[in-house]
């Protein structure tokens, strides 16, 4: 799996050790300027503060001068919009569950005074 964006490519990874799959994001910092490599370190540490059972997380960084590696939980899930065209319907259970998922990571990002701006939904 290599899903491929502007900046970065994300490669499903396994630890060898322990067989898990995880997400491996390879940033290109080539192709970032002083500010985008400033908001990069700035997203990086929040990442690295962050701790939720609804919120990816971070495992592990590996920087070089040109390439930015995070290890992230790896989500298959997909978009919410597919699995609902998928399902034929999305049920008032359904929409609780998401919703009560999403408010629980939201409070807590904002009780640590971060703002979320990628909202996603995972087959947790």
């Amino acid at each position: 799996m290599i899903i491929s964006g502007g900046f970065a490519i994300v490669r499903k990874c396994k630890d060898k050790t322990t067989k898990e799959f995880y997400a491996l994001k390879i940033i290109n910092k080539k192709n970032l300027d002083k500010a985008g490599l400033t908001l990069l370190d700035r997203e990086v540490n929040i990442m690295r503060q962050v701790t939720h059972e609804n919120i990816v997380k971070l495992h592990n960084v590996f920087d070089s001068r040109t390439k930015m590696c995070l290890v992230l939980d790896l989500l298959e899930g997909g978009e919410l919009f597919d699995r609902i065209i998928e399902q034929g319907h999305f049920s008032e259970n359904n929409a609780a569950h998401c919703f009560g998922q999403l408010v629980t990571a939201l409070n807590y990002l904002h009780q640590k005074q971060i703002v979320h701006r990628d909202l996603k939904v995972s087959k947790k």
